[in-house]
C-alpha cells in the first residue's frame, strides 16, 4: 500500500512539473468512472477541447490551461448513462468530480415525492 502511495505523489508531482491536471471521477458510491469524456471548455472563445477518457481507476489528465490569468474555464464530464457535469476549473493539479447516474437520480428524485 505504501509503495502505490509513493509511486501516486511521485506521479502527481511529475503532472504538476510538466503543466498537467488530473481529474478523478467518481459515481455517487464513490467508484471511479471509467471511459467518461473530460473536456474543457474556455469562456471568451468558446472554445472546446479534445476529450480526453478517463481510465479504469476514473483518471484523466488535461494539460494546465493556456489561458490569460482571469479567463473563465470549465471542465465538462459526460458519459452516456450519467448527467453532465459542468464546474468551472479550478487551478489544483488534482481535482475530484462526482457524477450521479440517470437511473439512481430518478430514484432519489422517487423517494423524496
Amino acid at each position: 500500500m505504501m509503495k502505490h502511495i509513493v509511486l501516486l505523489s511521485l506521479t502527481s508531482a511529475f503532472l504538476l512539473a510538466a503543466g498537467c491536471q488530473t481529474v478523478r471521477v467518481m459515481d455517487q458510491n464513490g467508484k471511479p468512472v471509467a471511459w467518461a469524456d473530460v473536456s474543457a471548455t474556455t469562456q471568451e472563445s468558446g472554445t472546446v477541447g479534445i476529450p480526453v477518457k478517463t481510465d479504469l481507476m476514473g483518471y484523466a489528465t488535461l494539460p494546465m490551461s493556456q489561458e490569460a490569468p482571469g479567463t473563465r474555464e470549465w471542465l465538462e464530464i459526460r458519459k452516456q448513462g450519467y448527467l453532465p457535469v459542468r464546474i468551472v476549473r479550478p487551478e489544483n493539479a488534482t481535482v475530484k468530480v462526482q457524477i450521479m447516474s440517470g437511473p439512481e437520480l430518478m430514484r432519489k428524485n422517487a423517494q423524496a415525492e
